[in-house]
């Protein structure tokens, strides 16, 4: 999930994000079941939800609630097997919903895709953490946690083999760490490494875009 609209008040009855992401993994075993179950339950959220399942199958829901009546949903499915999602609409038919939204998430959504359409079709495991390990703006890991810009976790699901890799903390300077979903996880402190770095030009990173 990715917020959009950022710090735009919401409006309306509805669950809010985290209610519908528990209600996915808990209810449904695919896509599709996924997207009936957004359709169905009243959402007060501004969010890009991307869902994917065992059988290889992948959507975004962009999702709009800006007030009770001004509501709309859209499908966002892969391209050429790659699907990117940040902090802004992308749907045409979304246009209407995408408050200004701010240069660095169209910064952090072209760096990715540039990359994911360099490298495949043998985009692997190695190249995913390369990626996801690469500083804004040439990728998605900030260092600007003064800012409330600062990468808090990056996780790479491999949906078929039911297994996740995660770096707590901004992954450039932190380990990775394999998980298998069907096994007990357990408790586990792990403490991270980060610098607090200030961004070079606010102006421009916090720039609205229409």
């Amino acid at each position: 999930m990715s917020s959009t609209a950022y710090l735009k008040p919401l409006a309306g009855d509805g669950c809010e994000f985290w209610v519908a992401i528990r209600a996915i993994l808990d209810r449904c075993k695919d896509v599709y079941e996924a997207q009936c179950l957004i359709e169905e339950v009243p959402l007060c959220t501004n969010a890009n939800f991307l869902v994917a399942d065992a059988a290889n199958h992948a959507s975004v829901f962009e999702v709009a609630s800006f007030s009770s009546d001004k509501k709309r949903m859209s499908v966002r499915k892969p391209f050429g097997g790659l699907l990117v999602a940040t902090n802004h609409y992308v749907s045409h038919e979304m246009k209407e919903f995408d408050e200004p939204h701010f240069w660095h998430s169209e910064m952090r959504y072209s760096s990715v895709w540039n990359s994911l359409l360099r490298d495949a079709p043998t985009i692997n495991d190695d190249k995913m953490r390369k990626l996801m390990s690469t500083p804004y703006p040439y990728g998605p890991c900030c260092h600007f946690y003064s800012s409330g810009m600062g990468t808090l976790r990056s996780m790479i699901f491999n949906v078929s083999e039911k297994k996740v890799k995660v770096s707590f903390g901004p992954p450039d300077m932190n380990p990775w760490y394999e998980v298998d979903m069907d096994a007990p996880i357990g408790l586990k402190e792990i403490v991270c490494k980060y610098d607090n770095v200030e961004i070079e030009d606010p102006e421009q990173f916090w720039r609205e875009m229409d």
